[in-house]
């Protein structure tokens, strides 16, 4: 406004300025014109000024802008309702709060943790009504992560502008405060640890004054207020002092960590042995400062330690033993780590050697065996097994292994302590054969008498009674009724022949006097004459008896035994087959079983149940034939002995009503 008045002015004194010169100007005026010409000057000079000024709030205001869009410190402006107007980029990031999204902030409120709105409120008044600068801890939500964030809001007035909106600072102090947390509490678990571990822990000066000790200090009778007016060396034994101290010096003057063993006197006057880790502390320039120390107490250690010495020396005493072999086996390669005299002696190899061999070069277990007995020891700490042991001369014994882990010189050993037990498993096997054979003895006994009692005696009653019969009816019998006595008599007494020649053949075997002698016989013709044997039997029944048995196959045979064999199988086939059916015998010389002889017929077969009692002498049971025939059951009995005495098998398949095939398999 001023600038537009002076201009006017100059105007009107250019126009007198032009009067003048025309000669109608007074003297007055022309004392005018020079003091409105430095006037002019003077707003000229003002007017540079003030476009300066302006040039420089521009700059100014630029330079706060960018100070506060790009300032590593979180600013907001809002105004004194705490609506938000602008943000920086460090609140855009903390808050998640855009320039375009900064209306959607309608209140800075908004962005405060619910339970800490009231105190915002409470700050935000103090900041209106004061108009003085306040700090407010406080929880923000990031807007995006949902996270709670630890902040201290700062307040002040926007003065720059006096535009009466609110500078909010916002400082991020999450990560801050959770140090601090978990700084105290390392503290309280470093106190907690201080108050309550076994282990007394010392801090002291370069000269040895204890500055800090720890509740364990107990150990040796003082409180830790007395421990503050001793040095490190007052409580340690004489005779320990001088080693003591110079550890003490090397670990200062070295700056490194130092140990020692060493015996300490209690306030009551008695010692006993410590141990203690050393190291030095550095002040912030890096110089050694304090020392600190961990003291344990090692009494008990010292005893167990004492107490394994005594231990190793029994070892020592009892692995010394010349009657007893015992051996140190490592675990992991197996090879042996000592070994006693006796050991020596039992094995018959000389020291040196067995030192270079493993135990599993002197055992018959394999390797795999071994591990799983030495992991075994390891879960039950000892273990006893038996197993066979090859001596140095060739000879294997039987030996009872006791055995277990332990520790000698750091290393872990299976220790083995061996017993020959050769002659007492010999003695052993021996009764446990007798108990068997004596059990036999008792099952074929009680099998005799039965047999006796029963398939003898009921079938000689029965000829004893049809002989009197057909003697004193003779004169009134008809020929046809006498025939059929006399049939009736000569099946009994054939069936009664047959059962005794079992029983000589099985008083035979138990009694051991009968002995194989095999001969190369051709089996065709063999098998042709046990077929003439027992031809009356299968004519009785019009049973036919087959074999297509090649006459060049030959075998090595005992003729009587297998003759028995096959008449018992025979026999058997005959009595349980109906009439008019065909019984065929099979053999062949297979590689692997030797001579295979098949005897198959078309009868009443068996269940599983009864194949399987068929050759157990406790178990034979005879049942009766299609037409009514005997059976004891001891002649599939028989057959299995004599089988066993060849050194072969006798097996049977069979089904219900399917017939069956007896299996003869005798090595060649």
């Amino acid at each position: 406004m001023e600038e537009e008045k002076l201009r006017d002015y100059i105007t009107e004194i250019d126009k007198i300025k032009l009067s003048t010169d025309s000669g109608g100007a007074d003297s007055e005026l022309n004392e005018i014109v020079p003091v409105f010409m430095q006037l002019y000057e003077q707003l000229e000079q003002q007017n540079n000024r003030l476009q300066e000024i302006r040039q420089e709030l521009e700059q100014s205001r630029n330079d706060f802008e960018s100070l506060f869009e790009n300032a590593p410190f979180a600013y907001v402006v809002v105004n004194r309702d705490a609506q938000t107007l602008s943000c920086n980029a460090a609140a855009k990031k903390l808050l998640y709060c855009t320039q375009a999204k900064v209306g959607s902030i309608k209140n800075f409120r908004d962005v405060v943790l619910p339970e800490k709105q009231a105190e915002f409120d409470a700050f935000m008044h103090k900041l209106k009504n004061t108009k003085t600068p306040a700090k407010l801890p406080s929880i923000v939500i990031n807007r995006k992560t949902k996270l709670q964030l630890e902040v201290i809001i700062h307040g002040a007035l926007n003065k720059p502008f006096e535009s009466g909106n609110i500078l909010l600072s916002i400082e991020d102090v999450t990560e801050k405060n959770r140090a601090v947390r978990e700084l105290r509490q390392n503290e309280n678990a470093i106190s907690t640890i201080s108050e309550h571990i076994t282990d007394l822990l010392l801090m002291s000066d370069l000269e040895g004054n204890v500055e800090h000790a720890t509740p364990a200090c107990s150990m040796l009778g003082y409180t830790e207020a007395e421990m503050l007016q001793m040095q490190l060396f007052d409580f340690v034994h004489p005779d320990d002092l001088p080693d003591l101290m110079e550890n003490f010096a090397h670990t200062i003057m070295n700056e490194k960590t130092g140990f020692a063993s060493y015996r300490v006197v209690t306030k009551a006057g008695n010692s006993f042995w410590v141990e203690a880790n050393g190291s030095v502390v550095y002040d912030d320039q890096g110089n050694t400062e304090k020392a600190v120390f961990v003291v344990r107490d090692v009494r008990k250690q010292k005893e167990i330690e004492q107490a394994l010495v005594e231990s190793e020396n029994r070892f020592r005493s009892l692995f010394g033993n010349k009657h007893t072999p015992m051996l140190l086996v490592n675990i992991e390669e197996s090879r042996f780590v000592d070994l006693n005299p006796a050991a020596v002696e039992f094995f018959g190899y000389q020291k040196e050697d067995l030192l270079k061999m493993t135990f599993s070069e002197l055992s018959l277990l394999s390797e795999e065996e071994i591990a799983g007995n030495i992991e075994m020891a390891g879960n039950l700490e000892k273990v006893q097994f038996e197993m066979k042991i090859k001596k140095a001369d060739g000879n294997i014994i039987d030996a009872e292994v006791f055995g277990g882990l332990t520790e000698l010189q750091d290393e872990r050993v299976f220790y083995i302590i061996l017993q020959d037990v050769s002659e007492r498993l010999l003695a052993k096997k021996q009764v446990l054969e007798n108990a068997e054979m004596l059990h036999n003895l008792n099952v074929t006994k009680d099998r005799l008498f039965s047999v006796i009692a029963h398939d003898l005696r009921n079938p000689i009653g029965s000829i004893m009674t049809l002989t009197e019969l057909l003697g004193e009816q003779h004169p009134n019998l008809l020929p046809a009724e006498v025939e059929n006595i006399t049939a009736v008599i000569r099946k009994t007494a054939t069936n009664t022949f047959e059962l005794l020649e079992n029983l000589l053949d099985w008083s035979r075997i138990q009694r051991g006097i009968l002995q194989p002698q095999l001969q190369t016989k051709p089996l065709a013709a063999f098998i042709d004459e046990v077929f003439e044997e027992i031809n009356v039997s299968a004519t009785n029944k019009n049973i036919k008896l087959l074999h297509e048995i090649k006459p060049e196959i030959k075998a090595k045979i005992d003729c009587n035994i297998l003759e028995t064999i096959l008449r018992n199988l025979l026999t058997n086939a005959i009595k349980f087959s109906q009439r008019n059916s065909t019984v065929w015998v099979h053999a062949q010389i297979n590689k692997q079983k030797g001579l295979v002889i098949e005897v198959r017929d078309e009868g009443i077969g068996m269940d599983n149940e009864m194949v399987s009692q068929l050759f157990k002498l406790d178990a034979a049971v005879g049942r009766p034939g299609t037409e009514g025939e005997k059976s004891s059951g001891l002649g599939l009995i028989i057959c299995n002995d004599y089988t066993a005495m060849l050194n072969g098998k006798i097996y049977a398949k069979s089904m219900p009503n399917n017939g069956s095939s007896f299996f003869v398999e005798l090595p060649q």
